[in-house]
């Protein structure tokens, strides 16, 4: 993956042009570091987690522009691998193989060839599908053991939403998923109950930790409105132009699809014991990822 990876994306290394708002956030990044505050000194509506990466990136020395590239580069091949591993149980290590390489190929298809923030988030929020997955496909599992998994996923959830906050829609099917799965063991409702809690406690802790810390610094107002209240202040896009972008979409995706059509109705994943239950997971999934991408209307 690490090889596919860099001979995919490579030829973008020191393109400056890639897209307007990866240099928005390298721009943002390297302003945080000699002290601006986003939000209340330039302003965005992305997560003040987004612009702490882009911060860090700021810190391997030189213009940022080939060391973002190369990190974003690093984090689509860890998560090209963690779906190849999701996919192995259900389709063989040679097919999960080219699954993973099919993701980098499609990254580049929907403008992800650079530092878009999806390159980075997919990684913790496909990390987090894995620990689900692990624990509510598998037969015998223990309470502890889900409660351990939830915790891994909900926390890395916690963090993907501090780069986009729509992986809050993934973050809900999991954490149901993770909630089924405790029930299937365990019908101590007060046991479920609390884990839970623990479970959305830690999704949220990193954006209530931030929220903290602007409301420390008296900009509570500033941090509420531009993560969560400006979205409704946007101006609506045209019917055409809403039409332009889901055909765009489409263009990217009709493949892909076409090839979970087709494994819905050939059925080889039948011919592995967990193939089923990972196959029903790997279906749902896109839906709440479709969702989210959908439910802003815009």
């Amino acid at each position: 993956m690490l090889l596919a990876a860099f001979a995919i994306r490579s030829g973008q290394f020191g393109n400056p042009l890639i897209h307007v708002d990866e240099n928005f956030y390298l721009l943002v990044g390297d302003r945080m570091l000699h002290g601006a505050l986003p939000y209340v000194d330039i302003w965005d509506r992305k997560p003040v987690g987004l612009f702490l990466l882009f911060a860090a990136i700021r810190l391997l020395g030189g213009d940022g522009i080939v060391q973002y590239q190369v990190v974003a580069t690093l984090c689509a091949a860890a998560t090209a691998f963690v779906i190849a591993r999701m996919a192995a149980p259900m389709a063989g290590l040679k097919a999960a193989t080219v699954a993973g390489v099919v993701y980098l190929l499609l990254l580049g298809l929907v403008g992800g060839t650079g530092g878009q923030a999806p390159v980075f988030y997919n990684l913790l929020v496909a990390g987090a599908a894995w620990a689900t997955l692990i624990v509510s496909t598998r037969p015998g599992v223990s309470p502890g053991q889900i409660r351990r998994h939830g915790l891994i996923a909900t926390g890395l959830i916690g963090l993907a939403m501090q780069i986009k906050y729509t992986a809050v829609f993934e973050g809900v099917f999991l954490g149901v998923s993770l909630m089924w799965a405790f029930w299937r063991c365990s019908e101590w409702l007060s046991h479920l109950a609390i884990d839970t809690a623990l479970w959305i406690g830690l999704a949220l802790a990193p954006t209530l930790a931030a929220l903290a810390r602007y409301a420390c610094l008296g900009h509570t107002e500033a941090f509420l409105y531009a993560n969560f209240l400006s979205i409704g202040d946007r101006s609506g896009a045209s019917p055409d132009e809403l039409l332009y972008r889901l055909s765009k979409a489409w263009k990217a995706l009709h493949i892909p699809l076409f090839a979970v059509v087709l494994a819905a109705v050939l059925e080889p994943w039948r011919r592995f014991t967990a193939g089923p239950a990972t196959f029903g997971f790997a279906l749902i999934w896109p839906a709440a990822a479709v969702g989210g991408y959908l439910v802003f209307g815009t």
